[in-house]
């Protein structure tokens, strides 16, 4: 990876399972071996600005993040402009009960390929969870990908995210899948080199089985694009 190309890099910091303290670990026992994602560290860089780690150093779900991101190699995703609508509609009073929020006018989301593009991986299904994590609008155009309206949502109330409205960047396509494919490939190494998960029902064994179809496919169509990455 081109450390002096800052226009958009990723990578994972560190990579383990969540056991029952919930509490990223790199051992595999009975705790962990029910967790189907992957969680750690993410590094992530868009057009200059750090916008992973934050101080706190949060987990993020890592193998779901790069199911997302190996998605929007195919098609636009628009990020959850929430943010932006919370801010022109959310605007608190202040009354003698305190600060009071108005209620929210109907909130109509566009098209997208994920919940969000960076996961906090929380959730029992995976794919789905709570709105922590990182998202960002991916528009193809010609050989370039334009990200815009980067938000991270840091924690689960309704005000709690950094917008970084001056990040509006053409990213070169090859850039763009040279890192998202790196990253998928990590996660992909990291899940081979360990023991099979265990789904603790059918539902999980179904869900865990769509994933990886998915996410296997989807990595060899990109990364058989160019042979040479990296």
């Amino acid at each position: 990876m081109s450390e002096s190309d800052q226009s958009f890099q990723i990578e994972i910091l560190s990579q383990g399972w969540l056991g029952e303290n919930s509490e990223v670990t790199q051992e595999n026992n009975e705790d962990t071996v029910f967790d189907l994602c992957s969680h750690g560290l993410i590094r992530l860089v868009i057009d200059g600005q750090i916008i992973l780690p934050t101080e706190e150093n949060d987990s993020y779900g890592i193998s779901e993040s790069a199911l997302a991101m190996l998605r929007s190699l195919d098609s636009n995703h628009y990020s959850d402009s929430r943010a932006e609508f919370i801010l022109a509609h959310c605007k608190p009073k202040r009354t003698w009960r305190g600060w009071v929020y108005p209620e929210l006018p109907e909130y109509e989301p566009k098209p997208t390929v994920a919940e969000r593009m960076i996961f906090h991986g929380c959730g029992t299904l995976l794919m789905s969870g709570c709105s922590v994590g990182v998202d960002w609008t991916v528009e193809h155009k010609s050989n370039f990908i334009q990200i815009s309206n980067v938000i991270r949502y840091d924690g689960n109330g309704r005000a709690q995210f950094t917008h970084f409205p001056s990040i509006n960047i053409s990213v070169p396509k090859d850039r763009y899948r040279q890192q998202v494919v790196s990253f998928a490939q990590e996660v992909k190494t990291f899940f081979d080199g360990n023991p099979d998960r265990v789904p603790v029902n059918l539902w999980d064994f179904e869900q865990h089985e769509v994933f990886w179809e998915e996410f296997n496919r989807l990595l060899a169509k990109h990364s058989i694009t160019n042979p040479n990455i990296e």
